[in-house]
């Protein structure tokens, strides 16, 4: 496959600034139904997932530099979105509760969204992406101002590749539509979300063991 062209900083920064929202409609029928819950930070997105009885477990991909170790300057920002230096796999733990409001409170999310969507497929892409974090443990890194315990990811990542891109295809896995451009944290549900049913409190993957 020859290589894609990537486009200059400026027409990336007007396809980022004029992209609309991505649309995230949940399948109409699960057979073994468990919540996720959809996150947006304002420039990022995860998924929260329901790890065990008695644990959630949030995973986020973005470039290593800006997102795991804080490297946020302006050059950072732009390197990032234009030629990466490499990704990073995070991931962080919660102690489930009954409180939904609480849990985007703990997570520090502009907006939290809940979806029900199968718990196998769930089993199968945590279990997943546990044996991609678990193959780089050699390069952990804990990142204290957002709380996530990161790894060094082989996936690709730039402006047009990035975190909100690899939530959308999380989504896509759990049998989720996901429609529109997946470039900025700018999603909308097709369907109002459920009522609420736990919520965690937030732990570091060394306190949560």
């Amino acid at each position: 496959m020859p290589p894609i062209k990537q486009p200059g900083v400026s027409a990336l920064l007007l396809i980022m600034l004029t992209g609309c929202a991505w649309t995230v409609k949940p399948p109409a029928k699960v057979s073994d139904p468990v919540s996720i819950y959809l996150t947006d930070y304002g420039r990022h997105t995860s998924l929260i997932m329901p790890l065990s009885d008695d644990h959630l477990i949030e995973y986020a991909v973005g470039d290593w530099d800006w997102f795991a170790v804080n490297q946020n300057d302006s050059w950072s920002a732009v390197r990032a979105v234009t030629f990466s230096r490499g990704a990073t796999l995070g991931r962080r733990l919660f102690v489930k509760t009954d409180n939904l409001p609480e849990l985007k409170r703990l997570s520090g999310a502009d907006r939290l969204v809940e979806l029900r969507v199968d718990g196998h497929r769930v089993r199968k892409l945590t279990d997943l992406l546990d044996r991609q974090y678990t193959a780089r443990m050699d390069t952990w890194h804990f990142n204290p101002l957002t709380h996530l315990d990161h790894v060094r990811s082989d996936r690709p990542y730039w402006g047009l590749n990035n975190c909100n891109n690899y939530t959308a295809a999380w989504l896509r896995q759990l049998n989720c539509n996901v429609s529109g451009w997946t470039i900025l944290s700018n999603f909308k549900l097709s369907s109002p979300p459920p009522a609420s049913s736990t919520q965690p409190v937030a732990t570091s993957d060394a306190a949560a063991d």
